[in-house]
């Protein structure tokens, strides 16, 4: 949630070729975005000892499982069990986190584009589907806005073609949009490190 994008990556061969230097499973990785847009890849220690493993990776889709306003990971593996990967950083930032309804788009909303400033940044994140091997990403979209407390000029594209402008939303906050309705409503967001099931 401190603003800089990552691309996580499960690797692994499709088939044990047995060849030297053409290993089957592979290390998963993480990347971040630096000021330059250039990707580097971080230690594997650095982001926890699954990553220091080496496995036959397919699926991975990202979700946030205990509603803590940060993204984890679940990712399969052929021949290992699922592994979900909590997203435990400390310090991250703040993050906004949206859910789309539609109306006169299909009721997912796949395909709507959100577009917001953050500081003197413009982010653009559209909905998809099929994200992964079969597989589908959580259908909020959660967006780190680091040190800031607010977006502004928040607009939603629909797959209708329709557009509403939402204008200033607080972070920190989870809201549920419904198109053609105009507003975000905001969504109660269990506070960090506990769980709102009974």
């Amino acid at each position: 949630n401190n603003g800089a994008p990552e691309l996580l990556v499960t690797n692994g061969h499709i088939s044990d070729l047995g060849r030297p230097g053409v290993p089957n499973r592979m290390r998963p990785q993480v990347l971040q975005r630096d000021a330059r847009g250039r990707w580097n890849e971080l230690a594997s220690a650095e982001v926890g000892g699954y990553f220091e493993g080496e496995y036959l990776g397919r699926a991975l889709l990202t979700l946030d499982a205990d509603r803590d306003g940060l993204n984890d990971s679940l990712i399969t593996h052929l021949y290992d069990p699922i592994a979900l990967l909590m997203n435990r950083s400390t310090d991250a930032g703040a993050s906004i986190r949206l859910e789309l309804k539609g109306t006169r788009s299909t009721r997912d909303a796949i395909g709507a584009t959100i577009s917001m400033n953050v500081g003197a940044r413009t982010i653009r994140h559209q909905l998809t589907a099929g994200d992964g091997y079969m597989c589908t990403n959580e259908r909020r979209v959660i967006i780190g806005t680091g040190r800031y407390t607010e977006v502004t000029d928040v607009t939603i594209t629909w797959p209708s073609g329709d557009v509403e402008s939402l204008g200033t939303l607080a972070t920190q906050n989870d809201y549920l949009v419904v198109e053609g309705e105009g507003k975000a409503v905001t969504q109660p967001r269990p506070i960090r490190g506990v769980s709102s099931a009974p």
